[in-house]
């Protein structure tokens, strides 16, 4: 047998230094390149094909790829999202059109809960003063306060020199400053409602500036033209925001505020579901193969997107690994005759080791049998008892953790409790040990008589500094909803909602 090993041994190493050799060589496989890939990002959101890519090489040479969208471009984010209320007086009913569409909007959609608004006021800028009024001091998911701030706001009755006109790109200018101070995490939008007629005054008049701005923040504007005096004005303007990504709609009043409000509200409400994709842009990931040189050495390739080129960072491709598998194909008459050399020298060791057993004697045979016996036997003793060992040790740690944390409840006065809503039907329940199981089954600590409940479906646990809930179904893989987002494990806080399929428990502790 120790021969067997050693041929076998030195049939390996034969094999990969001649792998190691060919590599060094340069001589591997040429046709199967493995594919090369990087994604290209874009604040546009609108799809594009692969015909508006063309991918070429540093020679300037056309290289094929397959065009693949991104998952990430597919992601769902928070949205900070900003009314800007134009209210002018000469503006005839538009500030109470625009207070029906927020006051409706608020009240009819169903907001995400992660979301957070604001409306800002504004008309003309004076010199040293913000020209921007928020209703709230600062970005919130409360809607009943933000309608109430919207019904409560006095209309302007201010008149201008120019009475149509107000300070819109300066509006917009201080509008980014606010979303500067949002989490940059979050999708920040821009809703606009105007008449579209902007006054050349003010620091940013600028439309081309605040394009810039726009995209710098990822922010597009969504513009909502009141037009009861539809000119060229509001036209520049709609066209002049449009690269910001946003989209654009008339509210094409019928002299009743209330049907104009209505048509605004079903826009605002389809935009509203697709504003965290239009404010991201899109991922592309681009992936291709090369006959390049692969030795390492930097190449530097561009990407036509629209017809307009990018240069890429520099890509490197190195060689595919050579195996001694791959040494082994390559080499198939040799790795045979090899091989049947070796099985012969294994029957020719089998054979000799077989009748040098045959001249030793029953008895010690017998005698060698009882030993291995008796040992195996003494060995699964020890092995069994090391296990019971383990098994009691743990179990006495675990019970000692116990005690620990239930001392430590007790000391800081923690005993949390559930509110639970299981098909309408609510009950409580007070933690006072540190492990809790919640599921369908009626073992549980807390027993969910729902069918979109799992069996064991969570768990939540005291680790002696915070409570955390834990998913533990093999149903819901993708994990349990704490607050409408997924965690496998979440640290919980009190006032958390947690869903457990269809049943929903309030954690307070």
């Amino acid at each position: 047998m120790r021969r067997f090993l050693l041929c076998l041994f030195f049939a390996l190493l034969v094999g990969e230094t001649c792998a190691q050799r060919d590599r060094m060589l340069g001589a591997y496989d040429k046709d199967n390149y493995p594919e090369i890939s990087f994604v290209w990002h874009t604040q546009k959101p609108d799809a594009l094909t692969e015909e508006q890519f063309k991918l070429r090489d540093d020679q300037g040479g056309d290289v094929n790829f397959q065009l693949k969208l991104s998952d990430l471009s597919l992601k769902k984010t928070p949205k900070s999202i900003l009314f800007l209320w134009e209210d002018m007086a000469s503006h005839g009913q538009q500030s109470s059109f625009t207070q029906e569409v927020l006051i409706r909007f608020f009240k009819e959609t169903p907001l995400a809960s992660e979301d957070k608004f604001n409306v800002a006021v504004f008309n003309r800028k004076r010199d040293g003063q913000k020209m921007l009024t928020p209703l709230s001091s600062q970005f919130t998911d409360d809607k009943d306060k933000l309608v109430e701030a919207v019904e409560n706001h006095s209309f302007s009755q201010e008149t201008f020199v120019q009475p149509l006109q107000t300070d819109l790109y300066s509006a917009l200018s201080e509008a980014f400053e606010m979303m500067k101070n949002e989490p940059t995490d979050r999708a920040r939008i821009i809703v606009l409602v105007t008449a579209g007629y902007n006054v050349e005054t003010g620091r940013s008049n600028n439309g081309d500036g605040i394009v810039r701005g726009a995209k710098e923040l990822s922010t597009p504007i969504y513009v909502i033209t009141y037009p009861f005096r539809p000119g060229s004005e509001e036209t520049a303007v709609v066209e002049r925001l449009r690269p910001t990504y946003g989209l654009h709609t008339s509210a094409s009043p019928t002299h009743n505020t209330q049907a104009d409000a209505a048509y605004t509200v079903d826009k605002l409400q389809e935009w509203y579901g697709d504003m965290d994709q239009r404010a991201y842009g899109r991922d592309y990931e681009i992936v291709f193969t090369t006959d390049a040189n692969k030795d390492g050495s930097r190449h530097f390739m561009s990407l036509d997107v629209e017809g307009v080129s990018y240069h890429l960072p520099p890509l490197s491709f190195p060689p595919p690994e050579k195996t001694v598998g791959d040494w082994m194909k390559e080499h198939l008459l040799w790795v045979i005759m090899a091989g049947v050399l070796i099985v012969l020298l294994v029957v020719f060791i089998i054979l000799f080791i077989h009748w040098k057993s045959k001249s030793q004697s029953k008895k010690m045979a017998e005698s060698e049998a009882r030993q291995k016996e008796e040992l195996a036997r003494s060995m699964e003793e020890i092995v069994s008892l090391k296990k019971q060992q383990a098994v009691d040790e743990h179990r006495r740690q675990a019970e000692e953790e116990e005690v620990r944390l239930t001392q430590l409840m007790q000391t800081k006065n923690l005993f949390p409790r559930f509110h639970c809503n299981v098909k309408g039907d609510m009950f409580a329940y007070s933690m006072v040990k540190p492990r809790v199981t919640l599921g369908r089954n009626p073992d549980n600590d807390v027993a969910l008589n729902d069918g979109t409940v799992s069996g064991l479906h969570a768990e939540i646990s005291f680790n002696g500094i915070a409570f955390e809930v834990i998913n533990r179904s093999k149903t819901y893989t993708q994990g349990i909803l704490v607050n409408g987002q997924f965690f496998q494990r979440c640290t919980l806080r009190s006032g958390d909602m947690i869903a457990l399929g269809e049943a929903v428990i309030t954690f307070y502790v």
